[in-house]
């Protein structure tokens, strides 16, 4: 564990342990950009991204006892939980509206990497992050391209495992075990890139 991410692991444990408000403080300072990024990217509307906000930060704080740090980072969950919320959201809005497919995410191929590591633009950008931008773009290059396609269609388009497996014709499985494990390669490289 980096320091960085020895860092975030204190600050969550001090969050459910002692209801520390100073430590999720900082959390929501470091995160709460990349959270609003994504879900601004995801929804397509301000006001709906300022609610996934909320709901994510909320969640976190009522939630820090159960953090893993075997299963990722605190960065990783927090951003996996803000695409949850941001998939519920879609879904819902979807039933409400009566459309079959109203997930409004950026089409162009980014990729899970500008989803993720590169939300928005802010002031608060920094050498750190867009070296942590770097490493996220070069471990996701390194992948397979099946599982590379597999994860970019499910974070970036906000497709699920079965979704994928009718569109792309491939069993249920196969899409499931490509992404288990191009979750685990990605995982590890970056681990690897923080010793």
């Amino acid at each position: 564990m980096g320091a960085s991410e020895t860092d975030d692991f204190d600050l969550i444990r001090r969050v459910a342990q002692d209801r520390d408000e100073s430590a999720f403080s900082r959390i929501y300072e470091q995160y709460a950009p990349r959270v609003f990024g994504l879900a601004c990217r995801m929804m397509n509307r301000r006001e709906e991204a300022e609610e996934v906000l909320q709901d994510v930060f909320f969640s976190l704080w009522e939630k820090a006892a159960t953090y893993d740090a075997q299963r990722a980072p605190v960065g990783l969950w927090i951003m996996v939980m803000t695409r949850s919320r941001c998939l519920d959201r879609l879904r819902k809005r979807s039933l409400r509206e009566g459309k079959e497919n109203s997930l409004d995410v950026d089409e162009t191929g980014r990729g899970l990497l500008d989803a993720l590591a590169d939300p928005l633009p802010t002031a608060l950008e920094d050498l750190a992050s867009e070296e942590r931008r770097r490493e996220v773009q070069a471990a996701l290059a390194a992948l397979p391209d099946a599982q590379r396609a597999v994860l970019e269609a499910s974070f970036l388009k906000g497709e699920s495992q079965q979704e994928i497996a009718d569109r792309t014709g491939e069993p249920l499985g196969t899409i499931k075990t490509r992404m288990r494990l191009g979750l685990a390669k990605l995982a590890e490289a970056l681990m690897d890139r923080k010793q």
